[in-house]
């Protein structure tokens, strides 16, 4: 199925669901999203629409899917459906997405958009120039971001799990002094240091980091400025590894991480996922959300979020 527009994240796919298929139509869809988590969702979509064929390509997504994408769109050769981020990402390819308002409210009714998530709702729509009401793309899945660890290389050397940021050091100090990587930054890729700095920021400021990317704060005010001091400080003191700043994180740290080789590593919910296709025990793992800023005064570990997290790993190890 060729369009002249392309969907986007997980419009999952929209093309041809509305009216009768008459000939197997292919519908093609590019995206970093785990593999195999996507080749179920496309068997049961097929399974649900037997005239529609999916071709799913995945990428590693910096820098192979960033790169692909690019040059396709400049070729005109971009698939039917895209993988990707809310605001700067998807308003780089605007000019080629399809607004999805209509469909949707065709597929689901007037009312769909009811059935998302708020801050979704918020974040499908970041970038839009003044007066743009469309939607492009549609959530696929939100992540809870957070610092996960290998809970038996804690136990192996009598780590316990930090709750503040000196806990924090001591806990690399040894994972290192055993010859392990303590915590693995993939500096080299931009969106996991978003990740980390977004951690960092809403220990000091909660919610401030959001309202910068909206125009609504400075990324300049004081709470910002000290969240990125105590992210170089990650890298002063030794709970980042030594050249993480030419690191990725995939495909290197995850596999680093799976091989037992990482202490711990600021990964998503996604990592559930990511254990389940390498075929680790899941119960391997373990997410904390402490501290990791050494002058926040504000800074505690969110106990009750936390347990839930761990609650719902137990339960699906």
């Amino acid at each position: 199925m060729k369009t002249g527009l392309k969907f986007a994240a997980s419009a999952l796919i929209l093309a041809g669901l509305t009216q009768p298929v008459y000939a197997k139509e292919t519908v093609t869809v590019w995206s970093w999203f785990i593999q195999s988590t996507m080749e179920k969702s496309i068997a049961a979509f097929e399974k649900e629409n037997p005239d529609i064929d999916v071709k799913y390509t995945y990428y590693n997504y910096s820098p192979e899917y960033l790169t692909a994408l690019k040059a396709a769109a400049v070729s005109g050769g971009l698939p039917d459906v895209i993988g990707l981020q809310p605001g700067a990402f998807t308003q780089r390819y605007r000019d080629n997405l399809t607004p999805l308002n209509t469909l949707a409210a065709s597929e689901w009714g007037e009312d769909w958009i009811k059935s998302i998530f708020p801050i979704n709702v918020k974040q499908m729509r970041m970038g839009n120039p003044e007066g743009d009401s469309n939607y492009y793309i549609l959530p696929q899945e939100s992540q809870v971001l957070a610092v996960w660890y290998n809970r038996k290389l804690f136990e192996k050397f009598g780590i316990t799990v930090p709750t503040d940021y000196k806990q924090l050091v001591s806990a690399a100090n040894t994972l290192s002094e055993n010859g392990l990587i303590p915590m693995f930054q993939g500096a080299a890729d931009g969106w996991q240091n978003v990740n980390v700095f977004l951690m960092l920021a809403n220990q000091y400021a909660p919610g401030m980091a959001e309202k910068a990317q909206y125009g609504d704060a400075k990324w300049t005010d004081p709470a910002m400025v000290n969240a990125l001091a105590a992210w170089k400080k990650l890298f002063d003191d030794g709970v980042f590894q030594k050249g993480a700043l030419g690191a990725h994180a995939y495909p290197t740290g995850a596999q680093l991480f799976a091989q037992g080789r990482v202490g711990m590593m600021a990964l998503g919910s996604w990592w559930m996922q990511e254990s389940n296709s390498r075929l680790l025990s899941l119960s391997m793992f373990r997410t904390w959300m402490a501290s990791i800023s050494s002058s926040c005064q504000r800074c505690r570990t969110p106990n009750g979020l936390r347990h839930r997290l761990a609650a719902l790993i137990s339960v699906m190890a």
